[in-house]
Protein backbone atom coordinates (compact mmCIF):
# COMPACT_ATOMS: atom_id res chain seq x y z
CA UNK A 1 0.00 0.00 0.00
CA UNK A 2 1.50 3.35 -1.05
CA UNK A 3 0.74 6.74 0.49
CA UNK A 4 0.49 9.69 -1.89
CA UNK A 5 0.40 13.47 -1.63
CA UNK A 6 -3.04 14.94 -1.09
CA UNK A 7 -5.07 16.34 -3.94
CA UNK A 8 -4.62 19.85 -2.57
CA UNK A 9 -0.82 19.50 -2.61
CA UNK A 10 -0.79 18.16 -6.14
CA UNK A 11 -3.17 20.83 -7.39
CA UNK A 12 -1.27 23.71 -5.79
CA UNK A 13 1.98 22.46 -7.25
CA UNK A 14 0.46 22.18 -10.70
CA UNK A 15 -1.12 25.61 -10.41
CA UNK A 16 2.16 27.21 -9.33
CA UNK A 17 4.04 25.75 -12.29
CA UNK A 18 1.24 26.79 -14.63
CA UNK A 19 1.40 30.38 -13.33
CA UNK A 20 5.15 30.61 -13.92
CA UNK A 21 5.06 29.15 -17.42
CA UNK A 22 1.75 30.32 -18.86
CA UNK A 23 3.08 33.31 -20.82
CA UNK A 24 5.81 31.28 -22.48
CA UNK A 25 4.01 27.96 -22.73
CA UNK A 26 4.53 26.39 -26.14
CA UNK A 27 2.22 23.40 -25.70
CA UNK A 28 -0.97 25.38 -25.14
CA UNK A 29 -3.56 24.34 -27.70
CA UNK A 30 -7.16 24.98 -28.61
CA UNK A 31 -9.00 21.84 -29.58
CA UNK A 32 -12.18 21.17 -31.49
CA UNK A 33 -14.47 18.45 -32.66
CA UNK A 34 -14.11 16.30 -35.73
CA UNK A 35 -11.77 17.42 -38.51
CA UNK A 36 -9.30 19.09 -36.15
CA UNK A 37 -11.00 22.51 -36.30
CA UNK A 38 -10.09 25.13 -33.74
CA UNK A 39 -12.37 25.24 -30.70
CA UNK A 40 -12.13 28.68 -29.07
CA UNK A 41 -14.17 27.52 -26.06
CA UNK A 42 -11.38 25.45 -24.49
CA UNK A 43 -7.63 25.55 -23.92
CA UNK A 44 -5.64 22.41 -23.12
CA UNK A 45 -2.10 22.56 -21.79
CA UNK A 46 0.36 20.45 -19.89
CA UNK A 47 1.65 21.39 -16.44
CA UNK A 48 4.28 19.07 -14.94
CA UNK A 49 2.67 16.07 -16.60
CA UNK A 50 -0.87 17.02 -15.59
CA UNK A 51 -3.29 17.97 -18.38
CA UNK A 52 -5.14 21.22 -17.65
CA UNK A 53 -8.45 21.65 -19.49
CA UNK A 54 -9.69 25.26 -19.30
CA UNK A 55 -13.31 25.63 -20.49
CA UNK A 56 -14.77 29.06 -21.20
CA UNK A 57 -17.87 28.26 -23.28
CA UNK A 58 -19.86 25.08 -24.02
CA UNK A 59 -19.31 23.11 -27.22
CA UNK A 60 -22.99 22.59 -27.94
CA UNK A 61 -24.53 25.22 -30.18
CA UNK A 62 -28.18 26.07 -30.62
CA UNK A 63 -30.11 22.95 -31.52
CA UNK A 64 -27.25 20.61 -30.57
CA UNK A 65 -28.01 20.36 -26.86
CA UNK A 66 -28.84 17.09 -25.17
CA UNK A 67 -32.17 17.19 -23.41
CA UNK A 68 -34.64 15.00 -21.59
CA UNK A 69 -37.94 14.08 -23.19
CA UNK A 70 -40.73 16.07 -21.49
CA UNK A 71 -42.52 12.98 -20.18
CA UNK A 72 -41.03 9.84 -18.60
CA UNK A 73 -41.06 6.63 -20.62
CA UNK A 74 -41.46 4.68 -17.39
CA UNK A 75 -42.93 5.66 -14.02
CA UNK A 76 -43.24 3.28 -11.06
CA UNK A 77 -44.95 4.36 -7.85
CA UNK A 78 -48.44 5.20 -6.59
CA UNK A 79 -49.99 7.09 -3.68
CA UNK A 80 -52.40 4.26 -2.88
CA UNK A 81 -52.57 0.77 -4.28
CA UNK A 82 -50.62 -2.44 -4.11
CA UNK A 83 -47.88 -2.32 -1.48
CA UNK A 84 -45.21 -3.25 -4.03
CA UNK A 85 -45.80 0.06 -5.83
CA UNK A 86 -45.83 2.28 -2.72
CA UNK A 87 -42.40 3.70 -1.88
CA UNK A 88 -41.12 5.40 1.23
CA UNK A 89 -37.60 6.85 1.17
CA UNK A 90 -36.68 4.91 -1.93
CA UNK A 91 -33.00 5.70 -2.38
CA UNK A 92 -31.71 3.63 -5.26
CA UNK A 93 -32.76 2.67 -8.77
CA UNK A 94 -30.83 0.64 -11.32
CA UNK A 95 -31.64 -0.71 -14.77
CA UNK A 96 -30.20 -4.18 -15.40
CA UNK A 97 -28.84 -5.31 -18.77
CA UNK A 98 -32.10 -7.09 -19.63
CA UNK A 99 -34.22 -4.01 -18.93
CA UNK A 100 -35.43 -4.95 -15.47
CA UNK A 101 -35.45 -2.20 -12.82
CA UNK A 102 -34.24 -2.72 -9.24
CA UNK A 103 -35.35 -0.25 -6.56
CA UNK A 104 -34.05 -0.10 -3.00
CA UNK A 105 -36.88 0.95 -0.65
CA UNK A 106 -35.72 2.16 2.76
CA UNK A 107 -39.21 2.08 4.25
CA UNK A 108 -39.36 -1.72 4.03
CA UNK A 109 -35.60 -2.43 3.79
CA UNK A 110 -36.02 -4.47 0.65
CA UNK A 111 -35.13 -4.68 -3.01
CA UNK A 112 -38.03 -4.60 -5.45
CA UNK A 113 -37.62 -5.94 -8.97
CA UNK A 114 -39.78 -4.73 -11.87
CA UNK A 115 -39.89 -5.65 -15.54
CA UNK A 116 -39.14 -3.15 -18.30
CA UNK A 117 -42.81 -2.11 -18.35
CA UNK A 118 -42.87 -1.36 -14.61
CA UNK A 119 -44.71 -4.49 -13.46
CA UNK A 120 -43.57 -5.88 -10.11
CA UNK A 121 -41.82 -9.26 -10.37
CA UNK A 122 -40.51 -10.10 -6.89
CA UNK A 123 -38.85 -8.60 -3.82
CA UNK A 124 -35.79 -9.58 -1.79
CA UNK A 125 -34.37 -8.67 1.61
CA UNK A 126 -36.08 -7.43 4.73
CA UNK A 127 -35.41 -5.45 7.90
CA UNK A 128 -32.92 -6.99 10.32
CA UNK A 129 -29.24 -7.67 10.88
CA UNK A 130 -29.03 -11.25 9.68
CA UNK A 131 -27.80 -12.53 6.33
CA UNK A 132 -29.63 -10.81 3.49
CA UNK A 133 -31.26 -8.29 5.84
CA UNK A 134 -30.82 -4.52 6.11
CA UNK A 135 -30.94 -1.85 8.77
CA UNK A 136 -30.43 1.08 6.38
CA UNK A 137 -30.52 -0.03 2.79
CA UNK A 138 -28.42 2.13 0.50
CA UNK A 139 -27.30 2.31 -3.09
CA UNK A 140 -27.45 -0.71 -5.39
CA UNK A 141 -24.46 -1.36 -7.66
CA UNK A 142 -24.10 -3.95 -10.42
CA UNK A 143 -21.29 -6.40 -9.67
CA UNK A 144 -20.56 -8.38 -12.78
CA UNK A 145 -23.27 -9.61 -15.11
CA UNK A 146 -25.34 -11.56 -12.60
CA UNK A 147 -24.87 -9.99 -9.15
CA UNK A 148 -25.81 -6.88 -7.20
CA UNK A 149 -24.00 -5.25 -4.28
CA UNK A 150 -26.16 -3.33 -1.78
CA UNK A 151 -24.57 -1.27 0.96
CA UNK A 152 -26.10 -0.97 4.43
CA UNK A 153 -25.27 2.43 5.96
CA UNK A 154 -25.92 1.27 9.52
CA UNK A 155 -24.09 -2.05 9.57
CA UNK A 156 -21.41 -0.83 7.11
CA UNK A 157 -21.49 -3.97 5.02
CA UNK A 158 -22.36 -5.07 1.51
CA UNK A 159 -24.93 -7.75 0.85
CA UNK A 160 -24.46 -9.56 -2.45
CA UNK A 161 -27.62 -10.73 -4.22
CA UNK A 162 -28.12 -12.40 -7.57
CA UNK A 163 -30.18 -10.53 -10.13
CA UNK A 164 -32.87 -13.13 -9.42
CA UNK A 165 -33.08 -11.95 -5.81
CA UNK A 166 -31.18 -14.74 -4.02
CA UNK A 167 -28.83 -13.71 -1.21
CA UNK A 168 -25.23 -14.81 -1.69
CA UNK A 169 -22.78 -13.42 0.85
CA UNK A 170 -21.71 -10.44 2.94
CA UNK A 171 -18.69 -8.16 2.50
CA UNK A 172 -17.47 -5.94 5.33
CA UNK A 173 -14.97 -3.19 4.53
CA UNK A 174 -12.07 -3.26 6.97
CA UNK A 175 -10.08 -0.03 7.18
CA UNK A 176 -6.62 0.33 8.78
CA UNK A 177 -7.08 1.30 12.41
CA UNK A 178 -10.71 0.19 12.42
CA UNK A 179 -12.18 3.26 10.70
CA UNK A 180 -15.57 3.12 8.99
CA UNK A 181 -15.54 3.19 5.20
CA UNK A 182 -18.22 4.40 2.81
CA UNK A 183 -18.32 3.07 -0.76
CA UNK A 184 -18.06 5.65 -3.53
CA UNK A 185 -18.35 3.20 -6.41
CA UNK A 186 -17.06 0.12 -8.19
CA UNK A 187 -14.21 0.26 -10.69
CA UNK A 188 -12.72 -2.32 -13.05
CA UNK A 189 -12.51 -5.95 -11.95
CA UNK A 190 -15.04 -5.22 -9.22
CA UNK A 191 -12.73 -3.23 -6.97
CA UNK A 192 -14.34 -0.68 -4.65
CA UNK A 193 -13.35 2.96 -4.11
CA UNK A 194 -14.07 3.96 -0.50
CA UNK A 195 -13.87 7.11 1.61
CA UNK A 196 -13.03 7.37 5.31
CA UNK A 197 -13.08 10.46 7.51
CA UNK A 198 -9.79 11.06 9.30
CA UNK A 199 -10.33 11.27 13.09
CA UNK A 200 -8.95 14.16 15.10
CA UNK A 201 -9.38 16.87 12.44
CA UNK A 202 -12.12 18.81 14.27
CA UNK A 203 -11.22 22.21 15.71
CA UNK A 204 -12.95 25.46 16.73
CA UNK A 205 -14.27 27.79 14.05
CA UNK A 206 -14.76 27.20 10.35
CA UNK A 207 -12.59 24.41 8.95
CA UNK A 208 -12.70 21.37 6.70
CA UNK A 209 -12.28 17.83 7.85
CA UNK A 210 -10.02 15.39 6.03
CA UNK A 211 -11.11 12.35 4.06
CA UNK A 212 -8.97 9.46 2.83
CA UNK A 213 -9.76 7.38 -0.23
CA UNK A 214 -8.82 3.73 -0.60
CA UNK A 215 -9.10 1.04 -3.23
CA UNK A 216 -10.48 -2.17 -1.74
CA UNK A 217 -10.92 -5.71 -2.95
CA UNK A 218 -14.20 -7.60 -3.10
CA UNK A 219 -13.32 -9.36 0.14
CA UNK A 220 -13.14 -5.99 1.89
CA UNK A 221 -9.36 -5.66 2.18
CA UNK A 222 -7.50 -2.42 1.43
CA UNK A 223 -5.40 -2.70 -1.74
CA UNK A 224 -4.10 0.84 -1.95
CA UNK A 225 -4.29 4.23 -0.26
CA UNK A 226 -5.11 7.01 -2.72
CA UNK A 227 -4.38 10.03 -0.52
CA UNK A 228 -5.87 12.60 1.87
CA UNK A 229 -8.26 15.27 0.57
CA UNK A 230 -10.32 18.17 1.96
CA UNK A 231 -13.72 16.93 3.09
CA UNK A 232 -16.78 18.68 4.53
CA UNK A 233 -16.75 22.27 5.74
CA UNK A 234 -17.55 22.33 9.45
CA UNK A 235 -17.95 24.77 12.30
CA UNK A 236 -16.56 23.85 15.70
CA UNK A 237 -17.51 25.26 19.11
CA UNK A 238 -15.28 24.60 22.12
CA UNK A 239 -17.14 23.78 25.33
CA UNK A 240 -15.31 22.59 28.44
CA UNK A 241 -12.23 21.58 26.52
CA UNK A 242 -14.20 19.58 23.94
CA UNK A 243 -15.04 20.68 20.42
CA UNK A 244 -18.58 20.16 19.14
CA UNK A 245 -18.84 20.36 15.35
CA UNK A 246 -21.67 20.75 12.86
CA UNK A 247 -21.87 21.10 9.10
CA UNK A 248 -21.62 24.69 7.92
CA UNK A 249 -24.77 25.92 6.16
CA UNK A 250 -24.10 26.44 2.44
CA UNK A 251 -20.66 25.00 3.13
CA UNK A 252 -18.20 23.26 0.84
CA UNK A 253 -18.10 19.51 0.58
CA UNK A 254 -16.03 16.84 -1.14
CA UNK A 255 -17.67 15.40 -4.25
CA UNK A 256 -16.59 12.16 -5.91
CA UNK A 257 -17.63 10.22 -9.02
CA UNK A 258 -16.32 6.83 -10.08
CA UNK A 259 -15.87 5.49 -13.61
CA UNK A 260 -14.53 2.10 -14.61
CA UNK A 261 -10.95 3.31 -15.15
CA UNK A 262 -10.73 6.60 -13.24
CA UNK A 263 -12.22 8.61 -10.44
CA UNK A 264 -13.08 12.28 -10.04
CA UNK A 265 -12.64 14.52 -7.01
CA UNK A 266 -13.89 18.06 -6.45
CA UNK A 267 -13.66 20.22 -3.35
CA UNK A 268 -16.53 22.49 -4.61
CA UNK A 269 -14.61 25.61 -3.58
CA UNK A 270 -14.27 26.63 -7.24
CA UNK A 271 -15.22 25.14 -10.58
CA UNK A 272 -12.32 22.69 -10.70
CA UNK A 273 -12.44 18.89 -10.78
CA UNK A 274 -9.51 16.51 -10.55
CA UNK A 275 -9.26 13.32 -12.59
CA UNK A 276 -7.26 10.55 -10.93
CA UNK A 277 -6.11 7.18 -12.17
CA UNK A 278 -6.92 4.10 -10.13
CA UNK A 279 -3.50 4.23 -8.51
CA UNK A 280 -4.24 7.74 -7.23
CA UNK A 281 -2.12 9.72 -9.68
CA UNK A 282 -3.48 13.12 -10.71
CA UNK A 283 -3.84 13.00 -14.50
CA UNK A 284 -6.09 15.89 -15.46
CA UNK A 285 -7.69 19.01 -14.00
CA UNK A 286 -10.98 20.17 -15.50
CA UNK A 287 -11.86 23.84 -15.06
CA UNK A 288 -14.80 25.97 -16.09
CA UNK A 289 -14.38 29.75 -16.13
CA UNK A 290 -17.41 30.54 -14.02
CA UNK A 291 -17.29 32.20 -10.58
CA UNK A 292 -19.22 30.86 -7.62
CA UNK A 293 -22.53 32.63 -6.99
CA UNK A 294 -22.68 35.02 -4.07
CA UNK A 295 -24.84 34.11 -1.09
CA UNK A 296 -27.33 36.97 -0.97
CA UNK A 297 -28.37 38.58 2.30
CA UNK A 298 -31.99 37.57 1.64
CA UNK A 299 -31.04 33.89 1.48
CA UNK A 300 -28.75 34.10 4.52
CA UNK A 301 -31.34 36.01 6.58
CA UNK A 302 -34.05 33.55 5.59
CA UNK A 303 -31.89 30.67 6.79
CA UNK A 304 -31.30 32.37 10.16
CA UNK A 305 -35.01 32.99 10.58
CA UNK A 306 -35.79 29.31 9.93
CA UNK A 307 -33.15 28.20 12.44
CA UNK A 308 -33.69 30.94 15.05
CA UNK A 309 -32.90 29.84 18.58
CA UNK A 310 -30.79 26.87 17.51
CA UNK A 311 -27.05 26.24 17.30
CA UNK A 312 -27.29 26.40 13.51
CA UNK A 313 -28.34 30.05 13.52
CA UNK A 314 -25.05 31.03 15.17
CA UNK A 315 -22.83 29.46 12.51
CA UNK A 316 -21.40 32.13 10.17
CA UNK A 317 -22.47 31.72 6.56
CA UNK A 318 -20.01 31.99 3.65
CA UNK A 319 -19.91 34.84 1.14
CA UNK A 320 -20.32 32.53 -1.84
CA UNK A 321 -22.10 29.25 -2.56
CA UNK A 322 -20.27 26.05 -3.53
CA UNK A 323 -19.56 25.67 -7.23
CA UNK A 324 -21.46 22.39 -7.48
CA UNK A 325 -23.24 19.84 -5.33
CA UNK A 326 -22.73 16.46 -7.01
CA UNK A 327 -20.59 14.62 -9.55
CA UNK A 328 -21.84 11.66 -11.60
CA UNK A 329 -20.11 9.50 -14.22
CA UNK A 330 -22.53 8.17 -16.83
CA UNK A 331 -22.35 4.80 -18.55
CA UNK A 332 -20.79 6.37 -21.67
CA UNK A 333 -17.83 7.90 -19.83
CA UNK A 334 -19.08 11.51 -19.57
CA UNK A 335 -18.90 13.49 -16.34
CA UNK A 336 -22.08 15.20 -15.14
CA UNK A 337 -21.74 18.03 -12.60
CA UNK A 338 -24.82 19.28 -10.75
CA UNK A 339 -24.80 23.04 -10.28
CA UNK A 340 -25.33 24.09 -6.67
CA UNK A 341 -28.98 25.08 -6.30
CA UNK A 342 -31.01 26.71 -3.56
CA UNK A 343 -34.53 25.80 -2.53
CA UNK A 344 -37.03 25.68 -5.38
CA UNK A 345 -34.36 26.29 -8.01
CA UNK A 346 -34.29 23.91 -11.00
CA UNK A 347 -31.67 21.19 -11.07
CA UNK A 348 -29.15 21.88 -13.82
CA UNK A 349 -26.28 19.59 -14.75
CA UNK A 350 -23.19 20.53 -16.78
CA UNK A 351 -21.89 17.70 -18.98
CA UNK A 352 -18.19 17.17 -19.79
CA UNK A 353 -16.90 14.58 -22.24
CA UNK A 354 -14.23 12.04 -21.13
CA UNK A 355 -11.46 14.47 -22.15
CA UNK A 356 -12.87 17.21 -19.92
CA UNK A 357 -14.46 19.39 -22.61
CA UNK A 358 -17.63 21.15 -21.46
CA UNK A 359 -20.44 20.11 -23.79
CA UNK A 360 -23.29 22.08 -22.24
CA UNK A 361 -25.99 21.90 -19.60
CA UNK A 362 -29.20 19.90 -19.10
CA UNK A 363 -32.12 20.84 -16.86
CA UNK A 364 -33.69 17.99 -14.88
CA UNK A 365 -37.37 17.95 -13.80
CA UNK A 366 -37.70 19.30 -10.25
CA UNK A 367 -38.01 17.04 -7.24
CA UNK A 368 -35.73 14.31 -8.55
CA UNK A 369 -32.51 12.62 -7.57
CA UNK A 370 -30.57 10.96 -10.39
CA UNK A 371 -29.46 7.37 -9.76
CA UNK A 372 -28.27 6.17 -13.18
CA UNK A 373 -27.41 7.82 -16.50
CA UNK A 374 -27.25 5.49 -19.48
CA UNK A 375 -26.36 6.19 -23.08
CA UNK A 376 -29.96 7.21 -23.86
CA UNK A 377 -31.80 7.47 -20.53
CA UNK A 378 -31.79 9.05 -17.08
CA UNK A 379 -33.19 7.03 -14.18
CA UNK A 380 -33.93 8.40 -10.73
CA UNK A 381 -36.33 8.88 -7.84
CA UNK A 382 -38.79 11.77 -8.01
CA UNK A 383 -41.46 13.21 -5.75
CA UNK A 384 -44.57 14.66 -7.34
CA UNK A 385 -46.55 17.66 -6.09
CA UNK A 386 -48.21 15.42 -3.46
CA UNK A 387 -44.84 14.02 -2.28
CA UNK A 388 -45.59 10.64 -3.84
CA UNK A 389 -42.33 8.86 -4.62
CA UNK A 390 -41.82 7.46 -8.08
CA UNK A 391 -38.99 5.81 -9.96
CA UNK A 392 -38.92 7.52 -13.35
CA UNK A 393 -36.97 6.94 -16.52
CA UNK A 394 -36.62 9.80 -19.01
CA UNK A 395 -35.32 9.37 -22.53
CA UNK A 396 -32.05 11.27 -23.09
CA UNK A 397 -32.27 12.90 -26.49
CA UNK A 398 -29.02 13.66 -28.30
CA UNK A 399 -28.04 15.23 -31.57
CA UNK A 400 -25.08 13.04 -32.58
CA UNK A 401 -24.88 14.29 -36.13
Amino acid sequence: MRARPSAGTQTLAAAAIATLTLSACSDETHVGGGGGEIDPGVTIRDSAGVTIVENTTPRWGDGEEWRLAPDPVLSIGVAEGLAEYEFYRANSALQLADGRIVIGNHGTQELRFFDSEGQHLYSAGREGEGPGEFRSIGRVWPMGADSLAIFDYQTFRFSIFSISGEFGRTIRLEMPGGGLALPEGFVDRGRILTSTSVPGTSKPGVHRDVVMYHLCSLDGQVLDSLGRFPGSELYGTEVGGNVSVASRPFGLDAQVAVASDRWYYGSSGGYEIEVHSLDGALERIIRYDRPNRRLTSDVADGYRERTAGTFWARIPTPETLPAYSRLFADDAGNLWVEDYALRDEPATWSVFNPEGRLLGSIEIPPGGLIKQIGADFVLGIWKDELDVEQARMYRLLKDDS
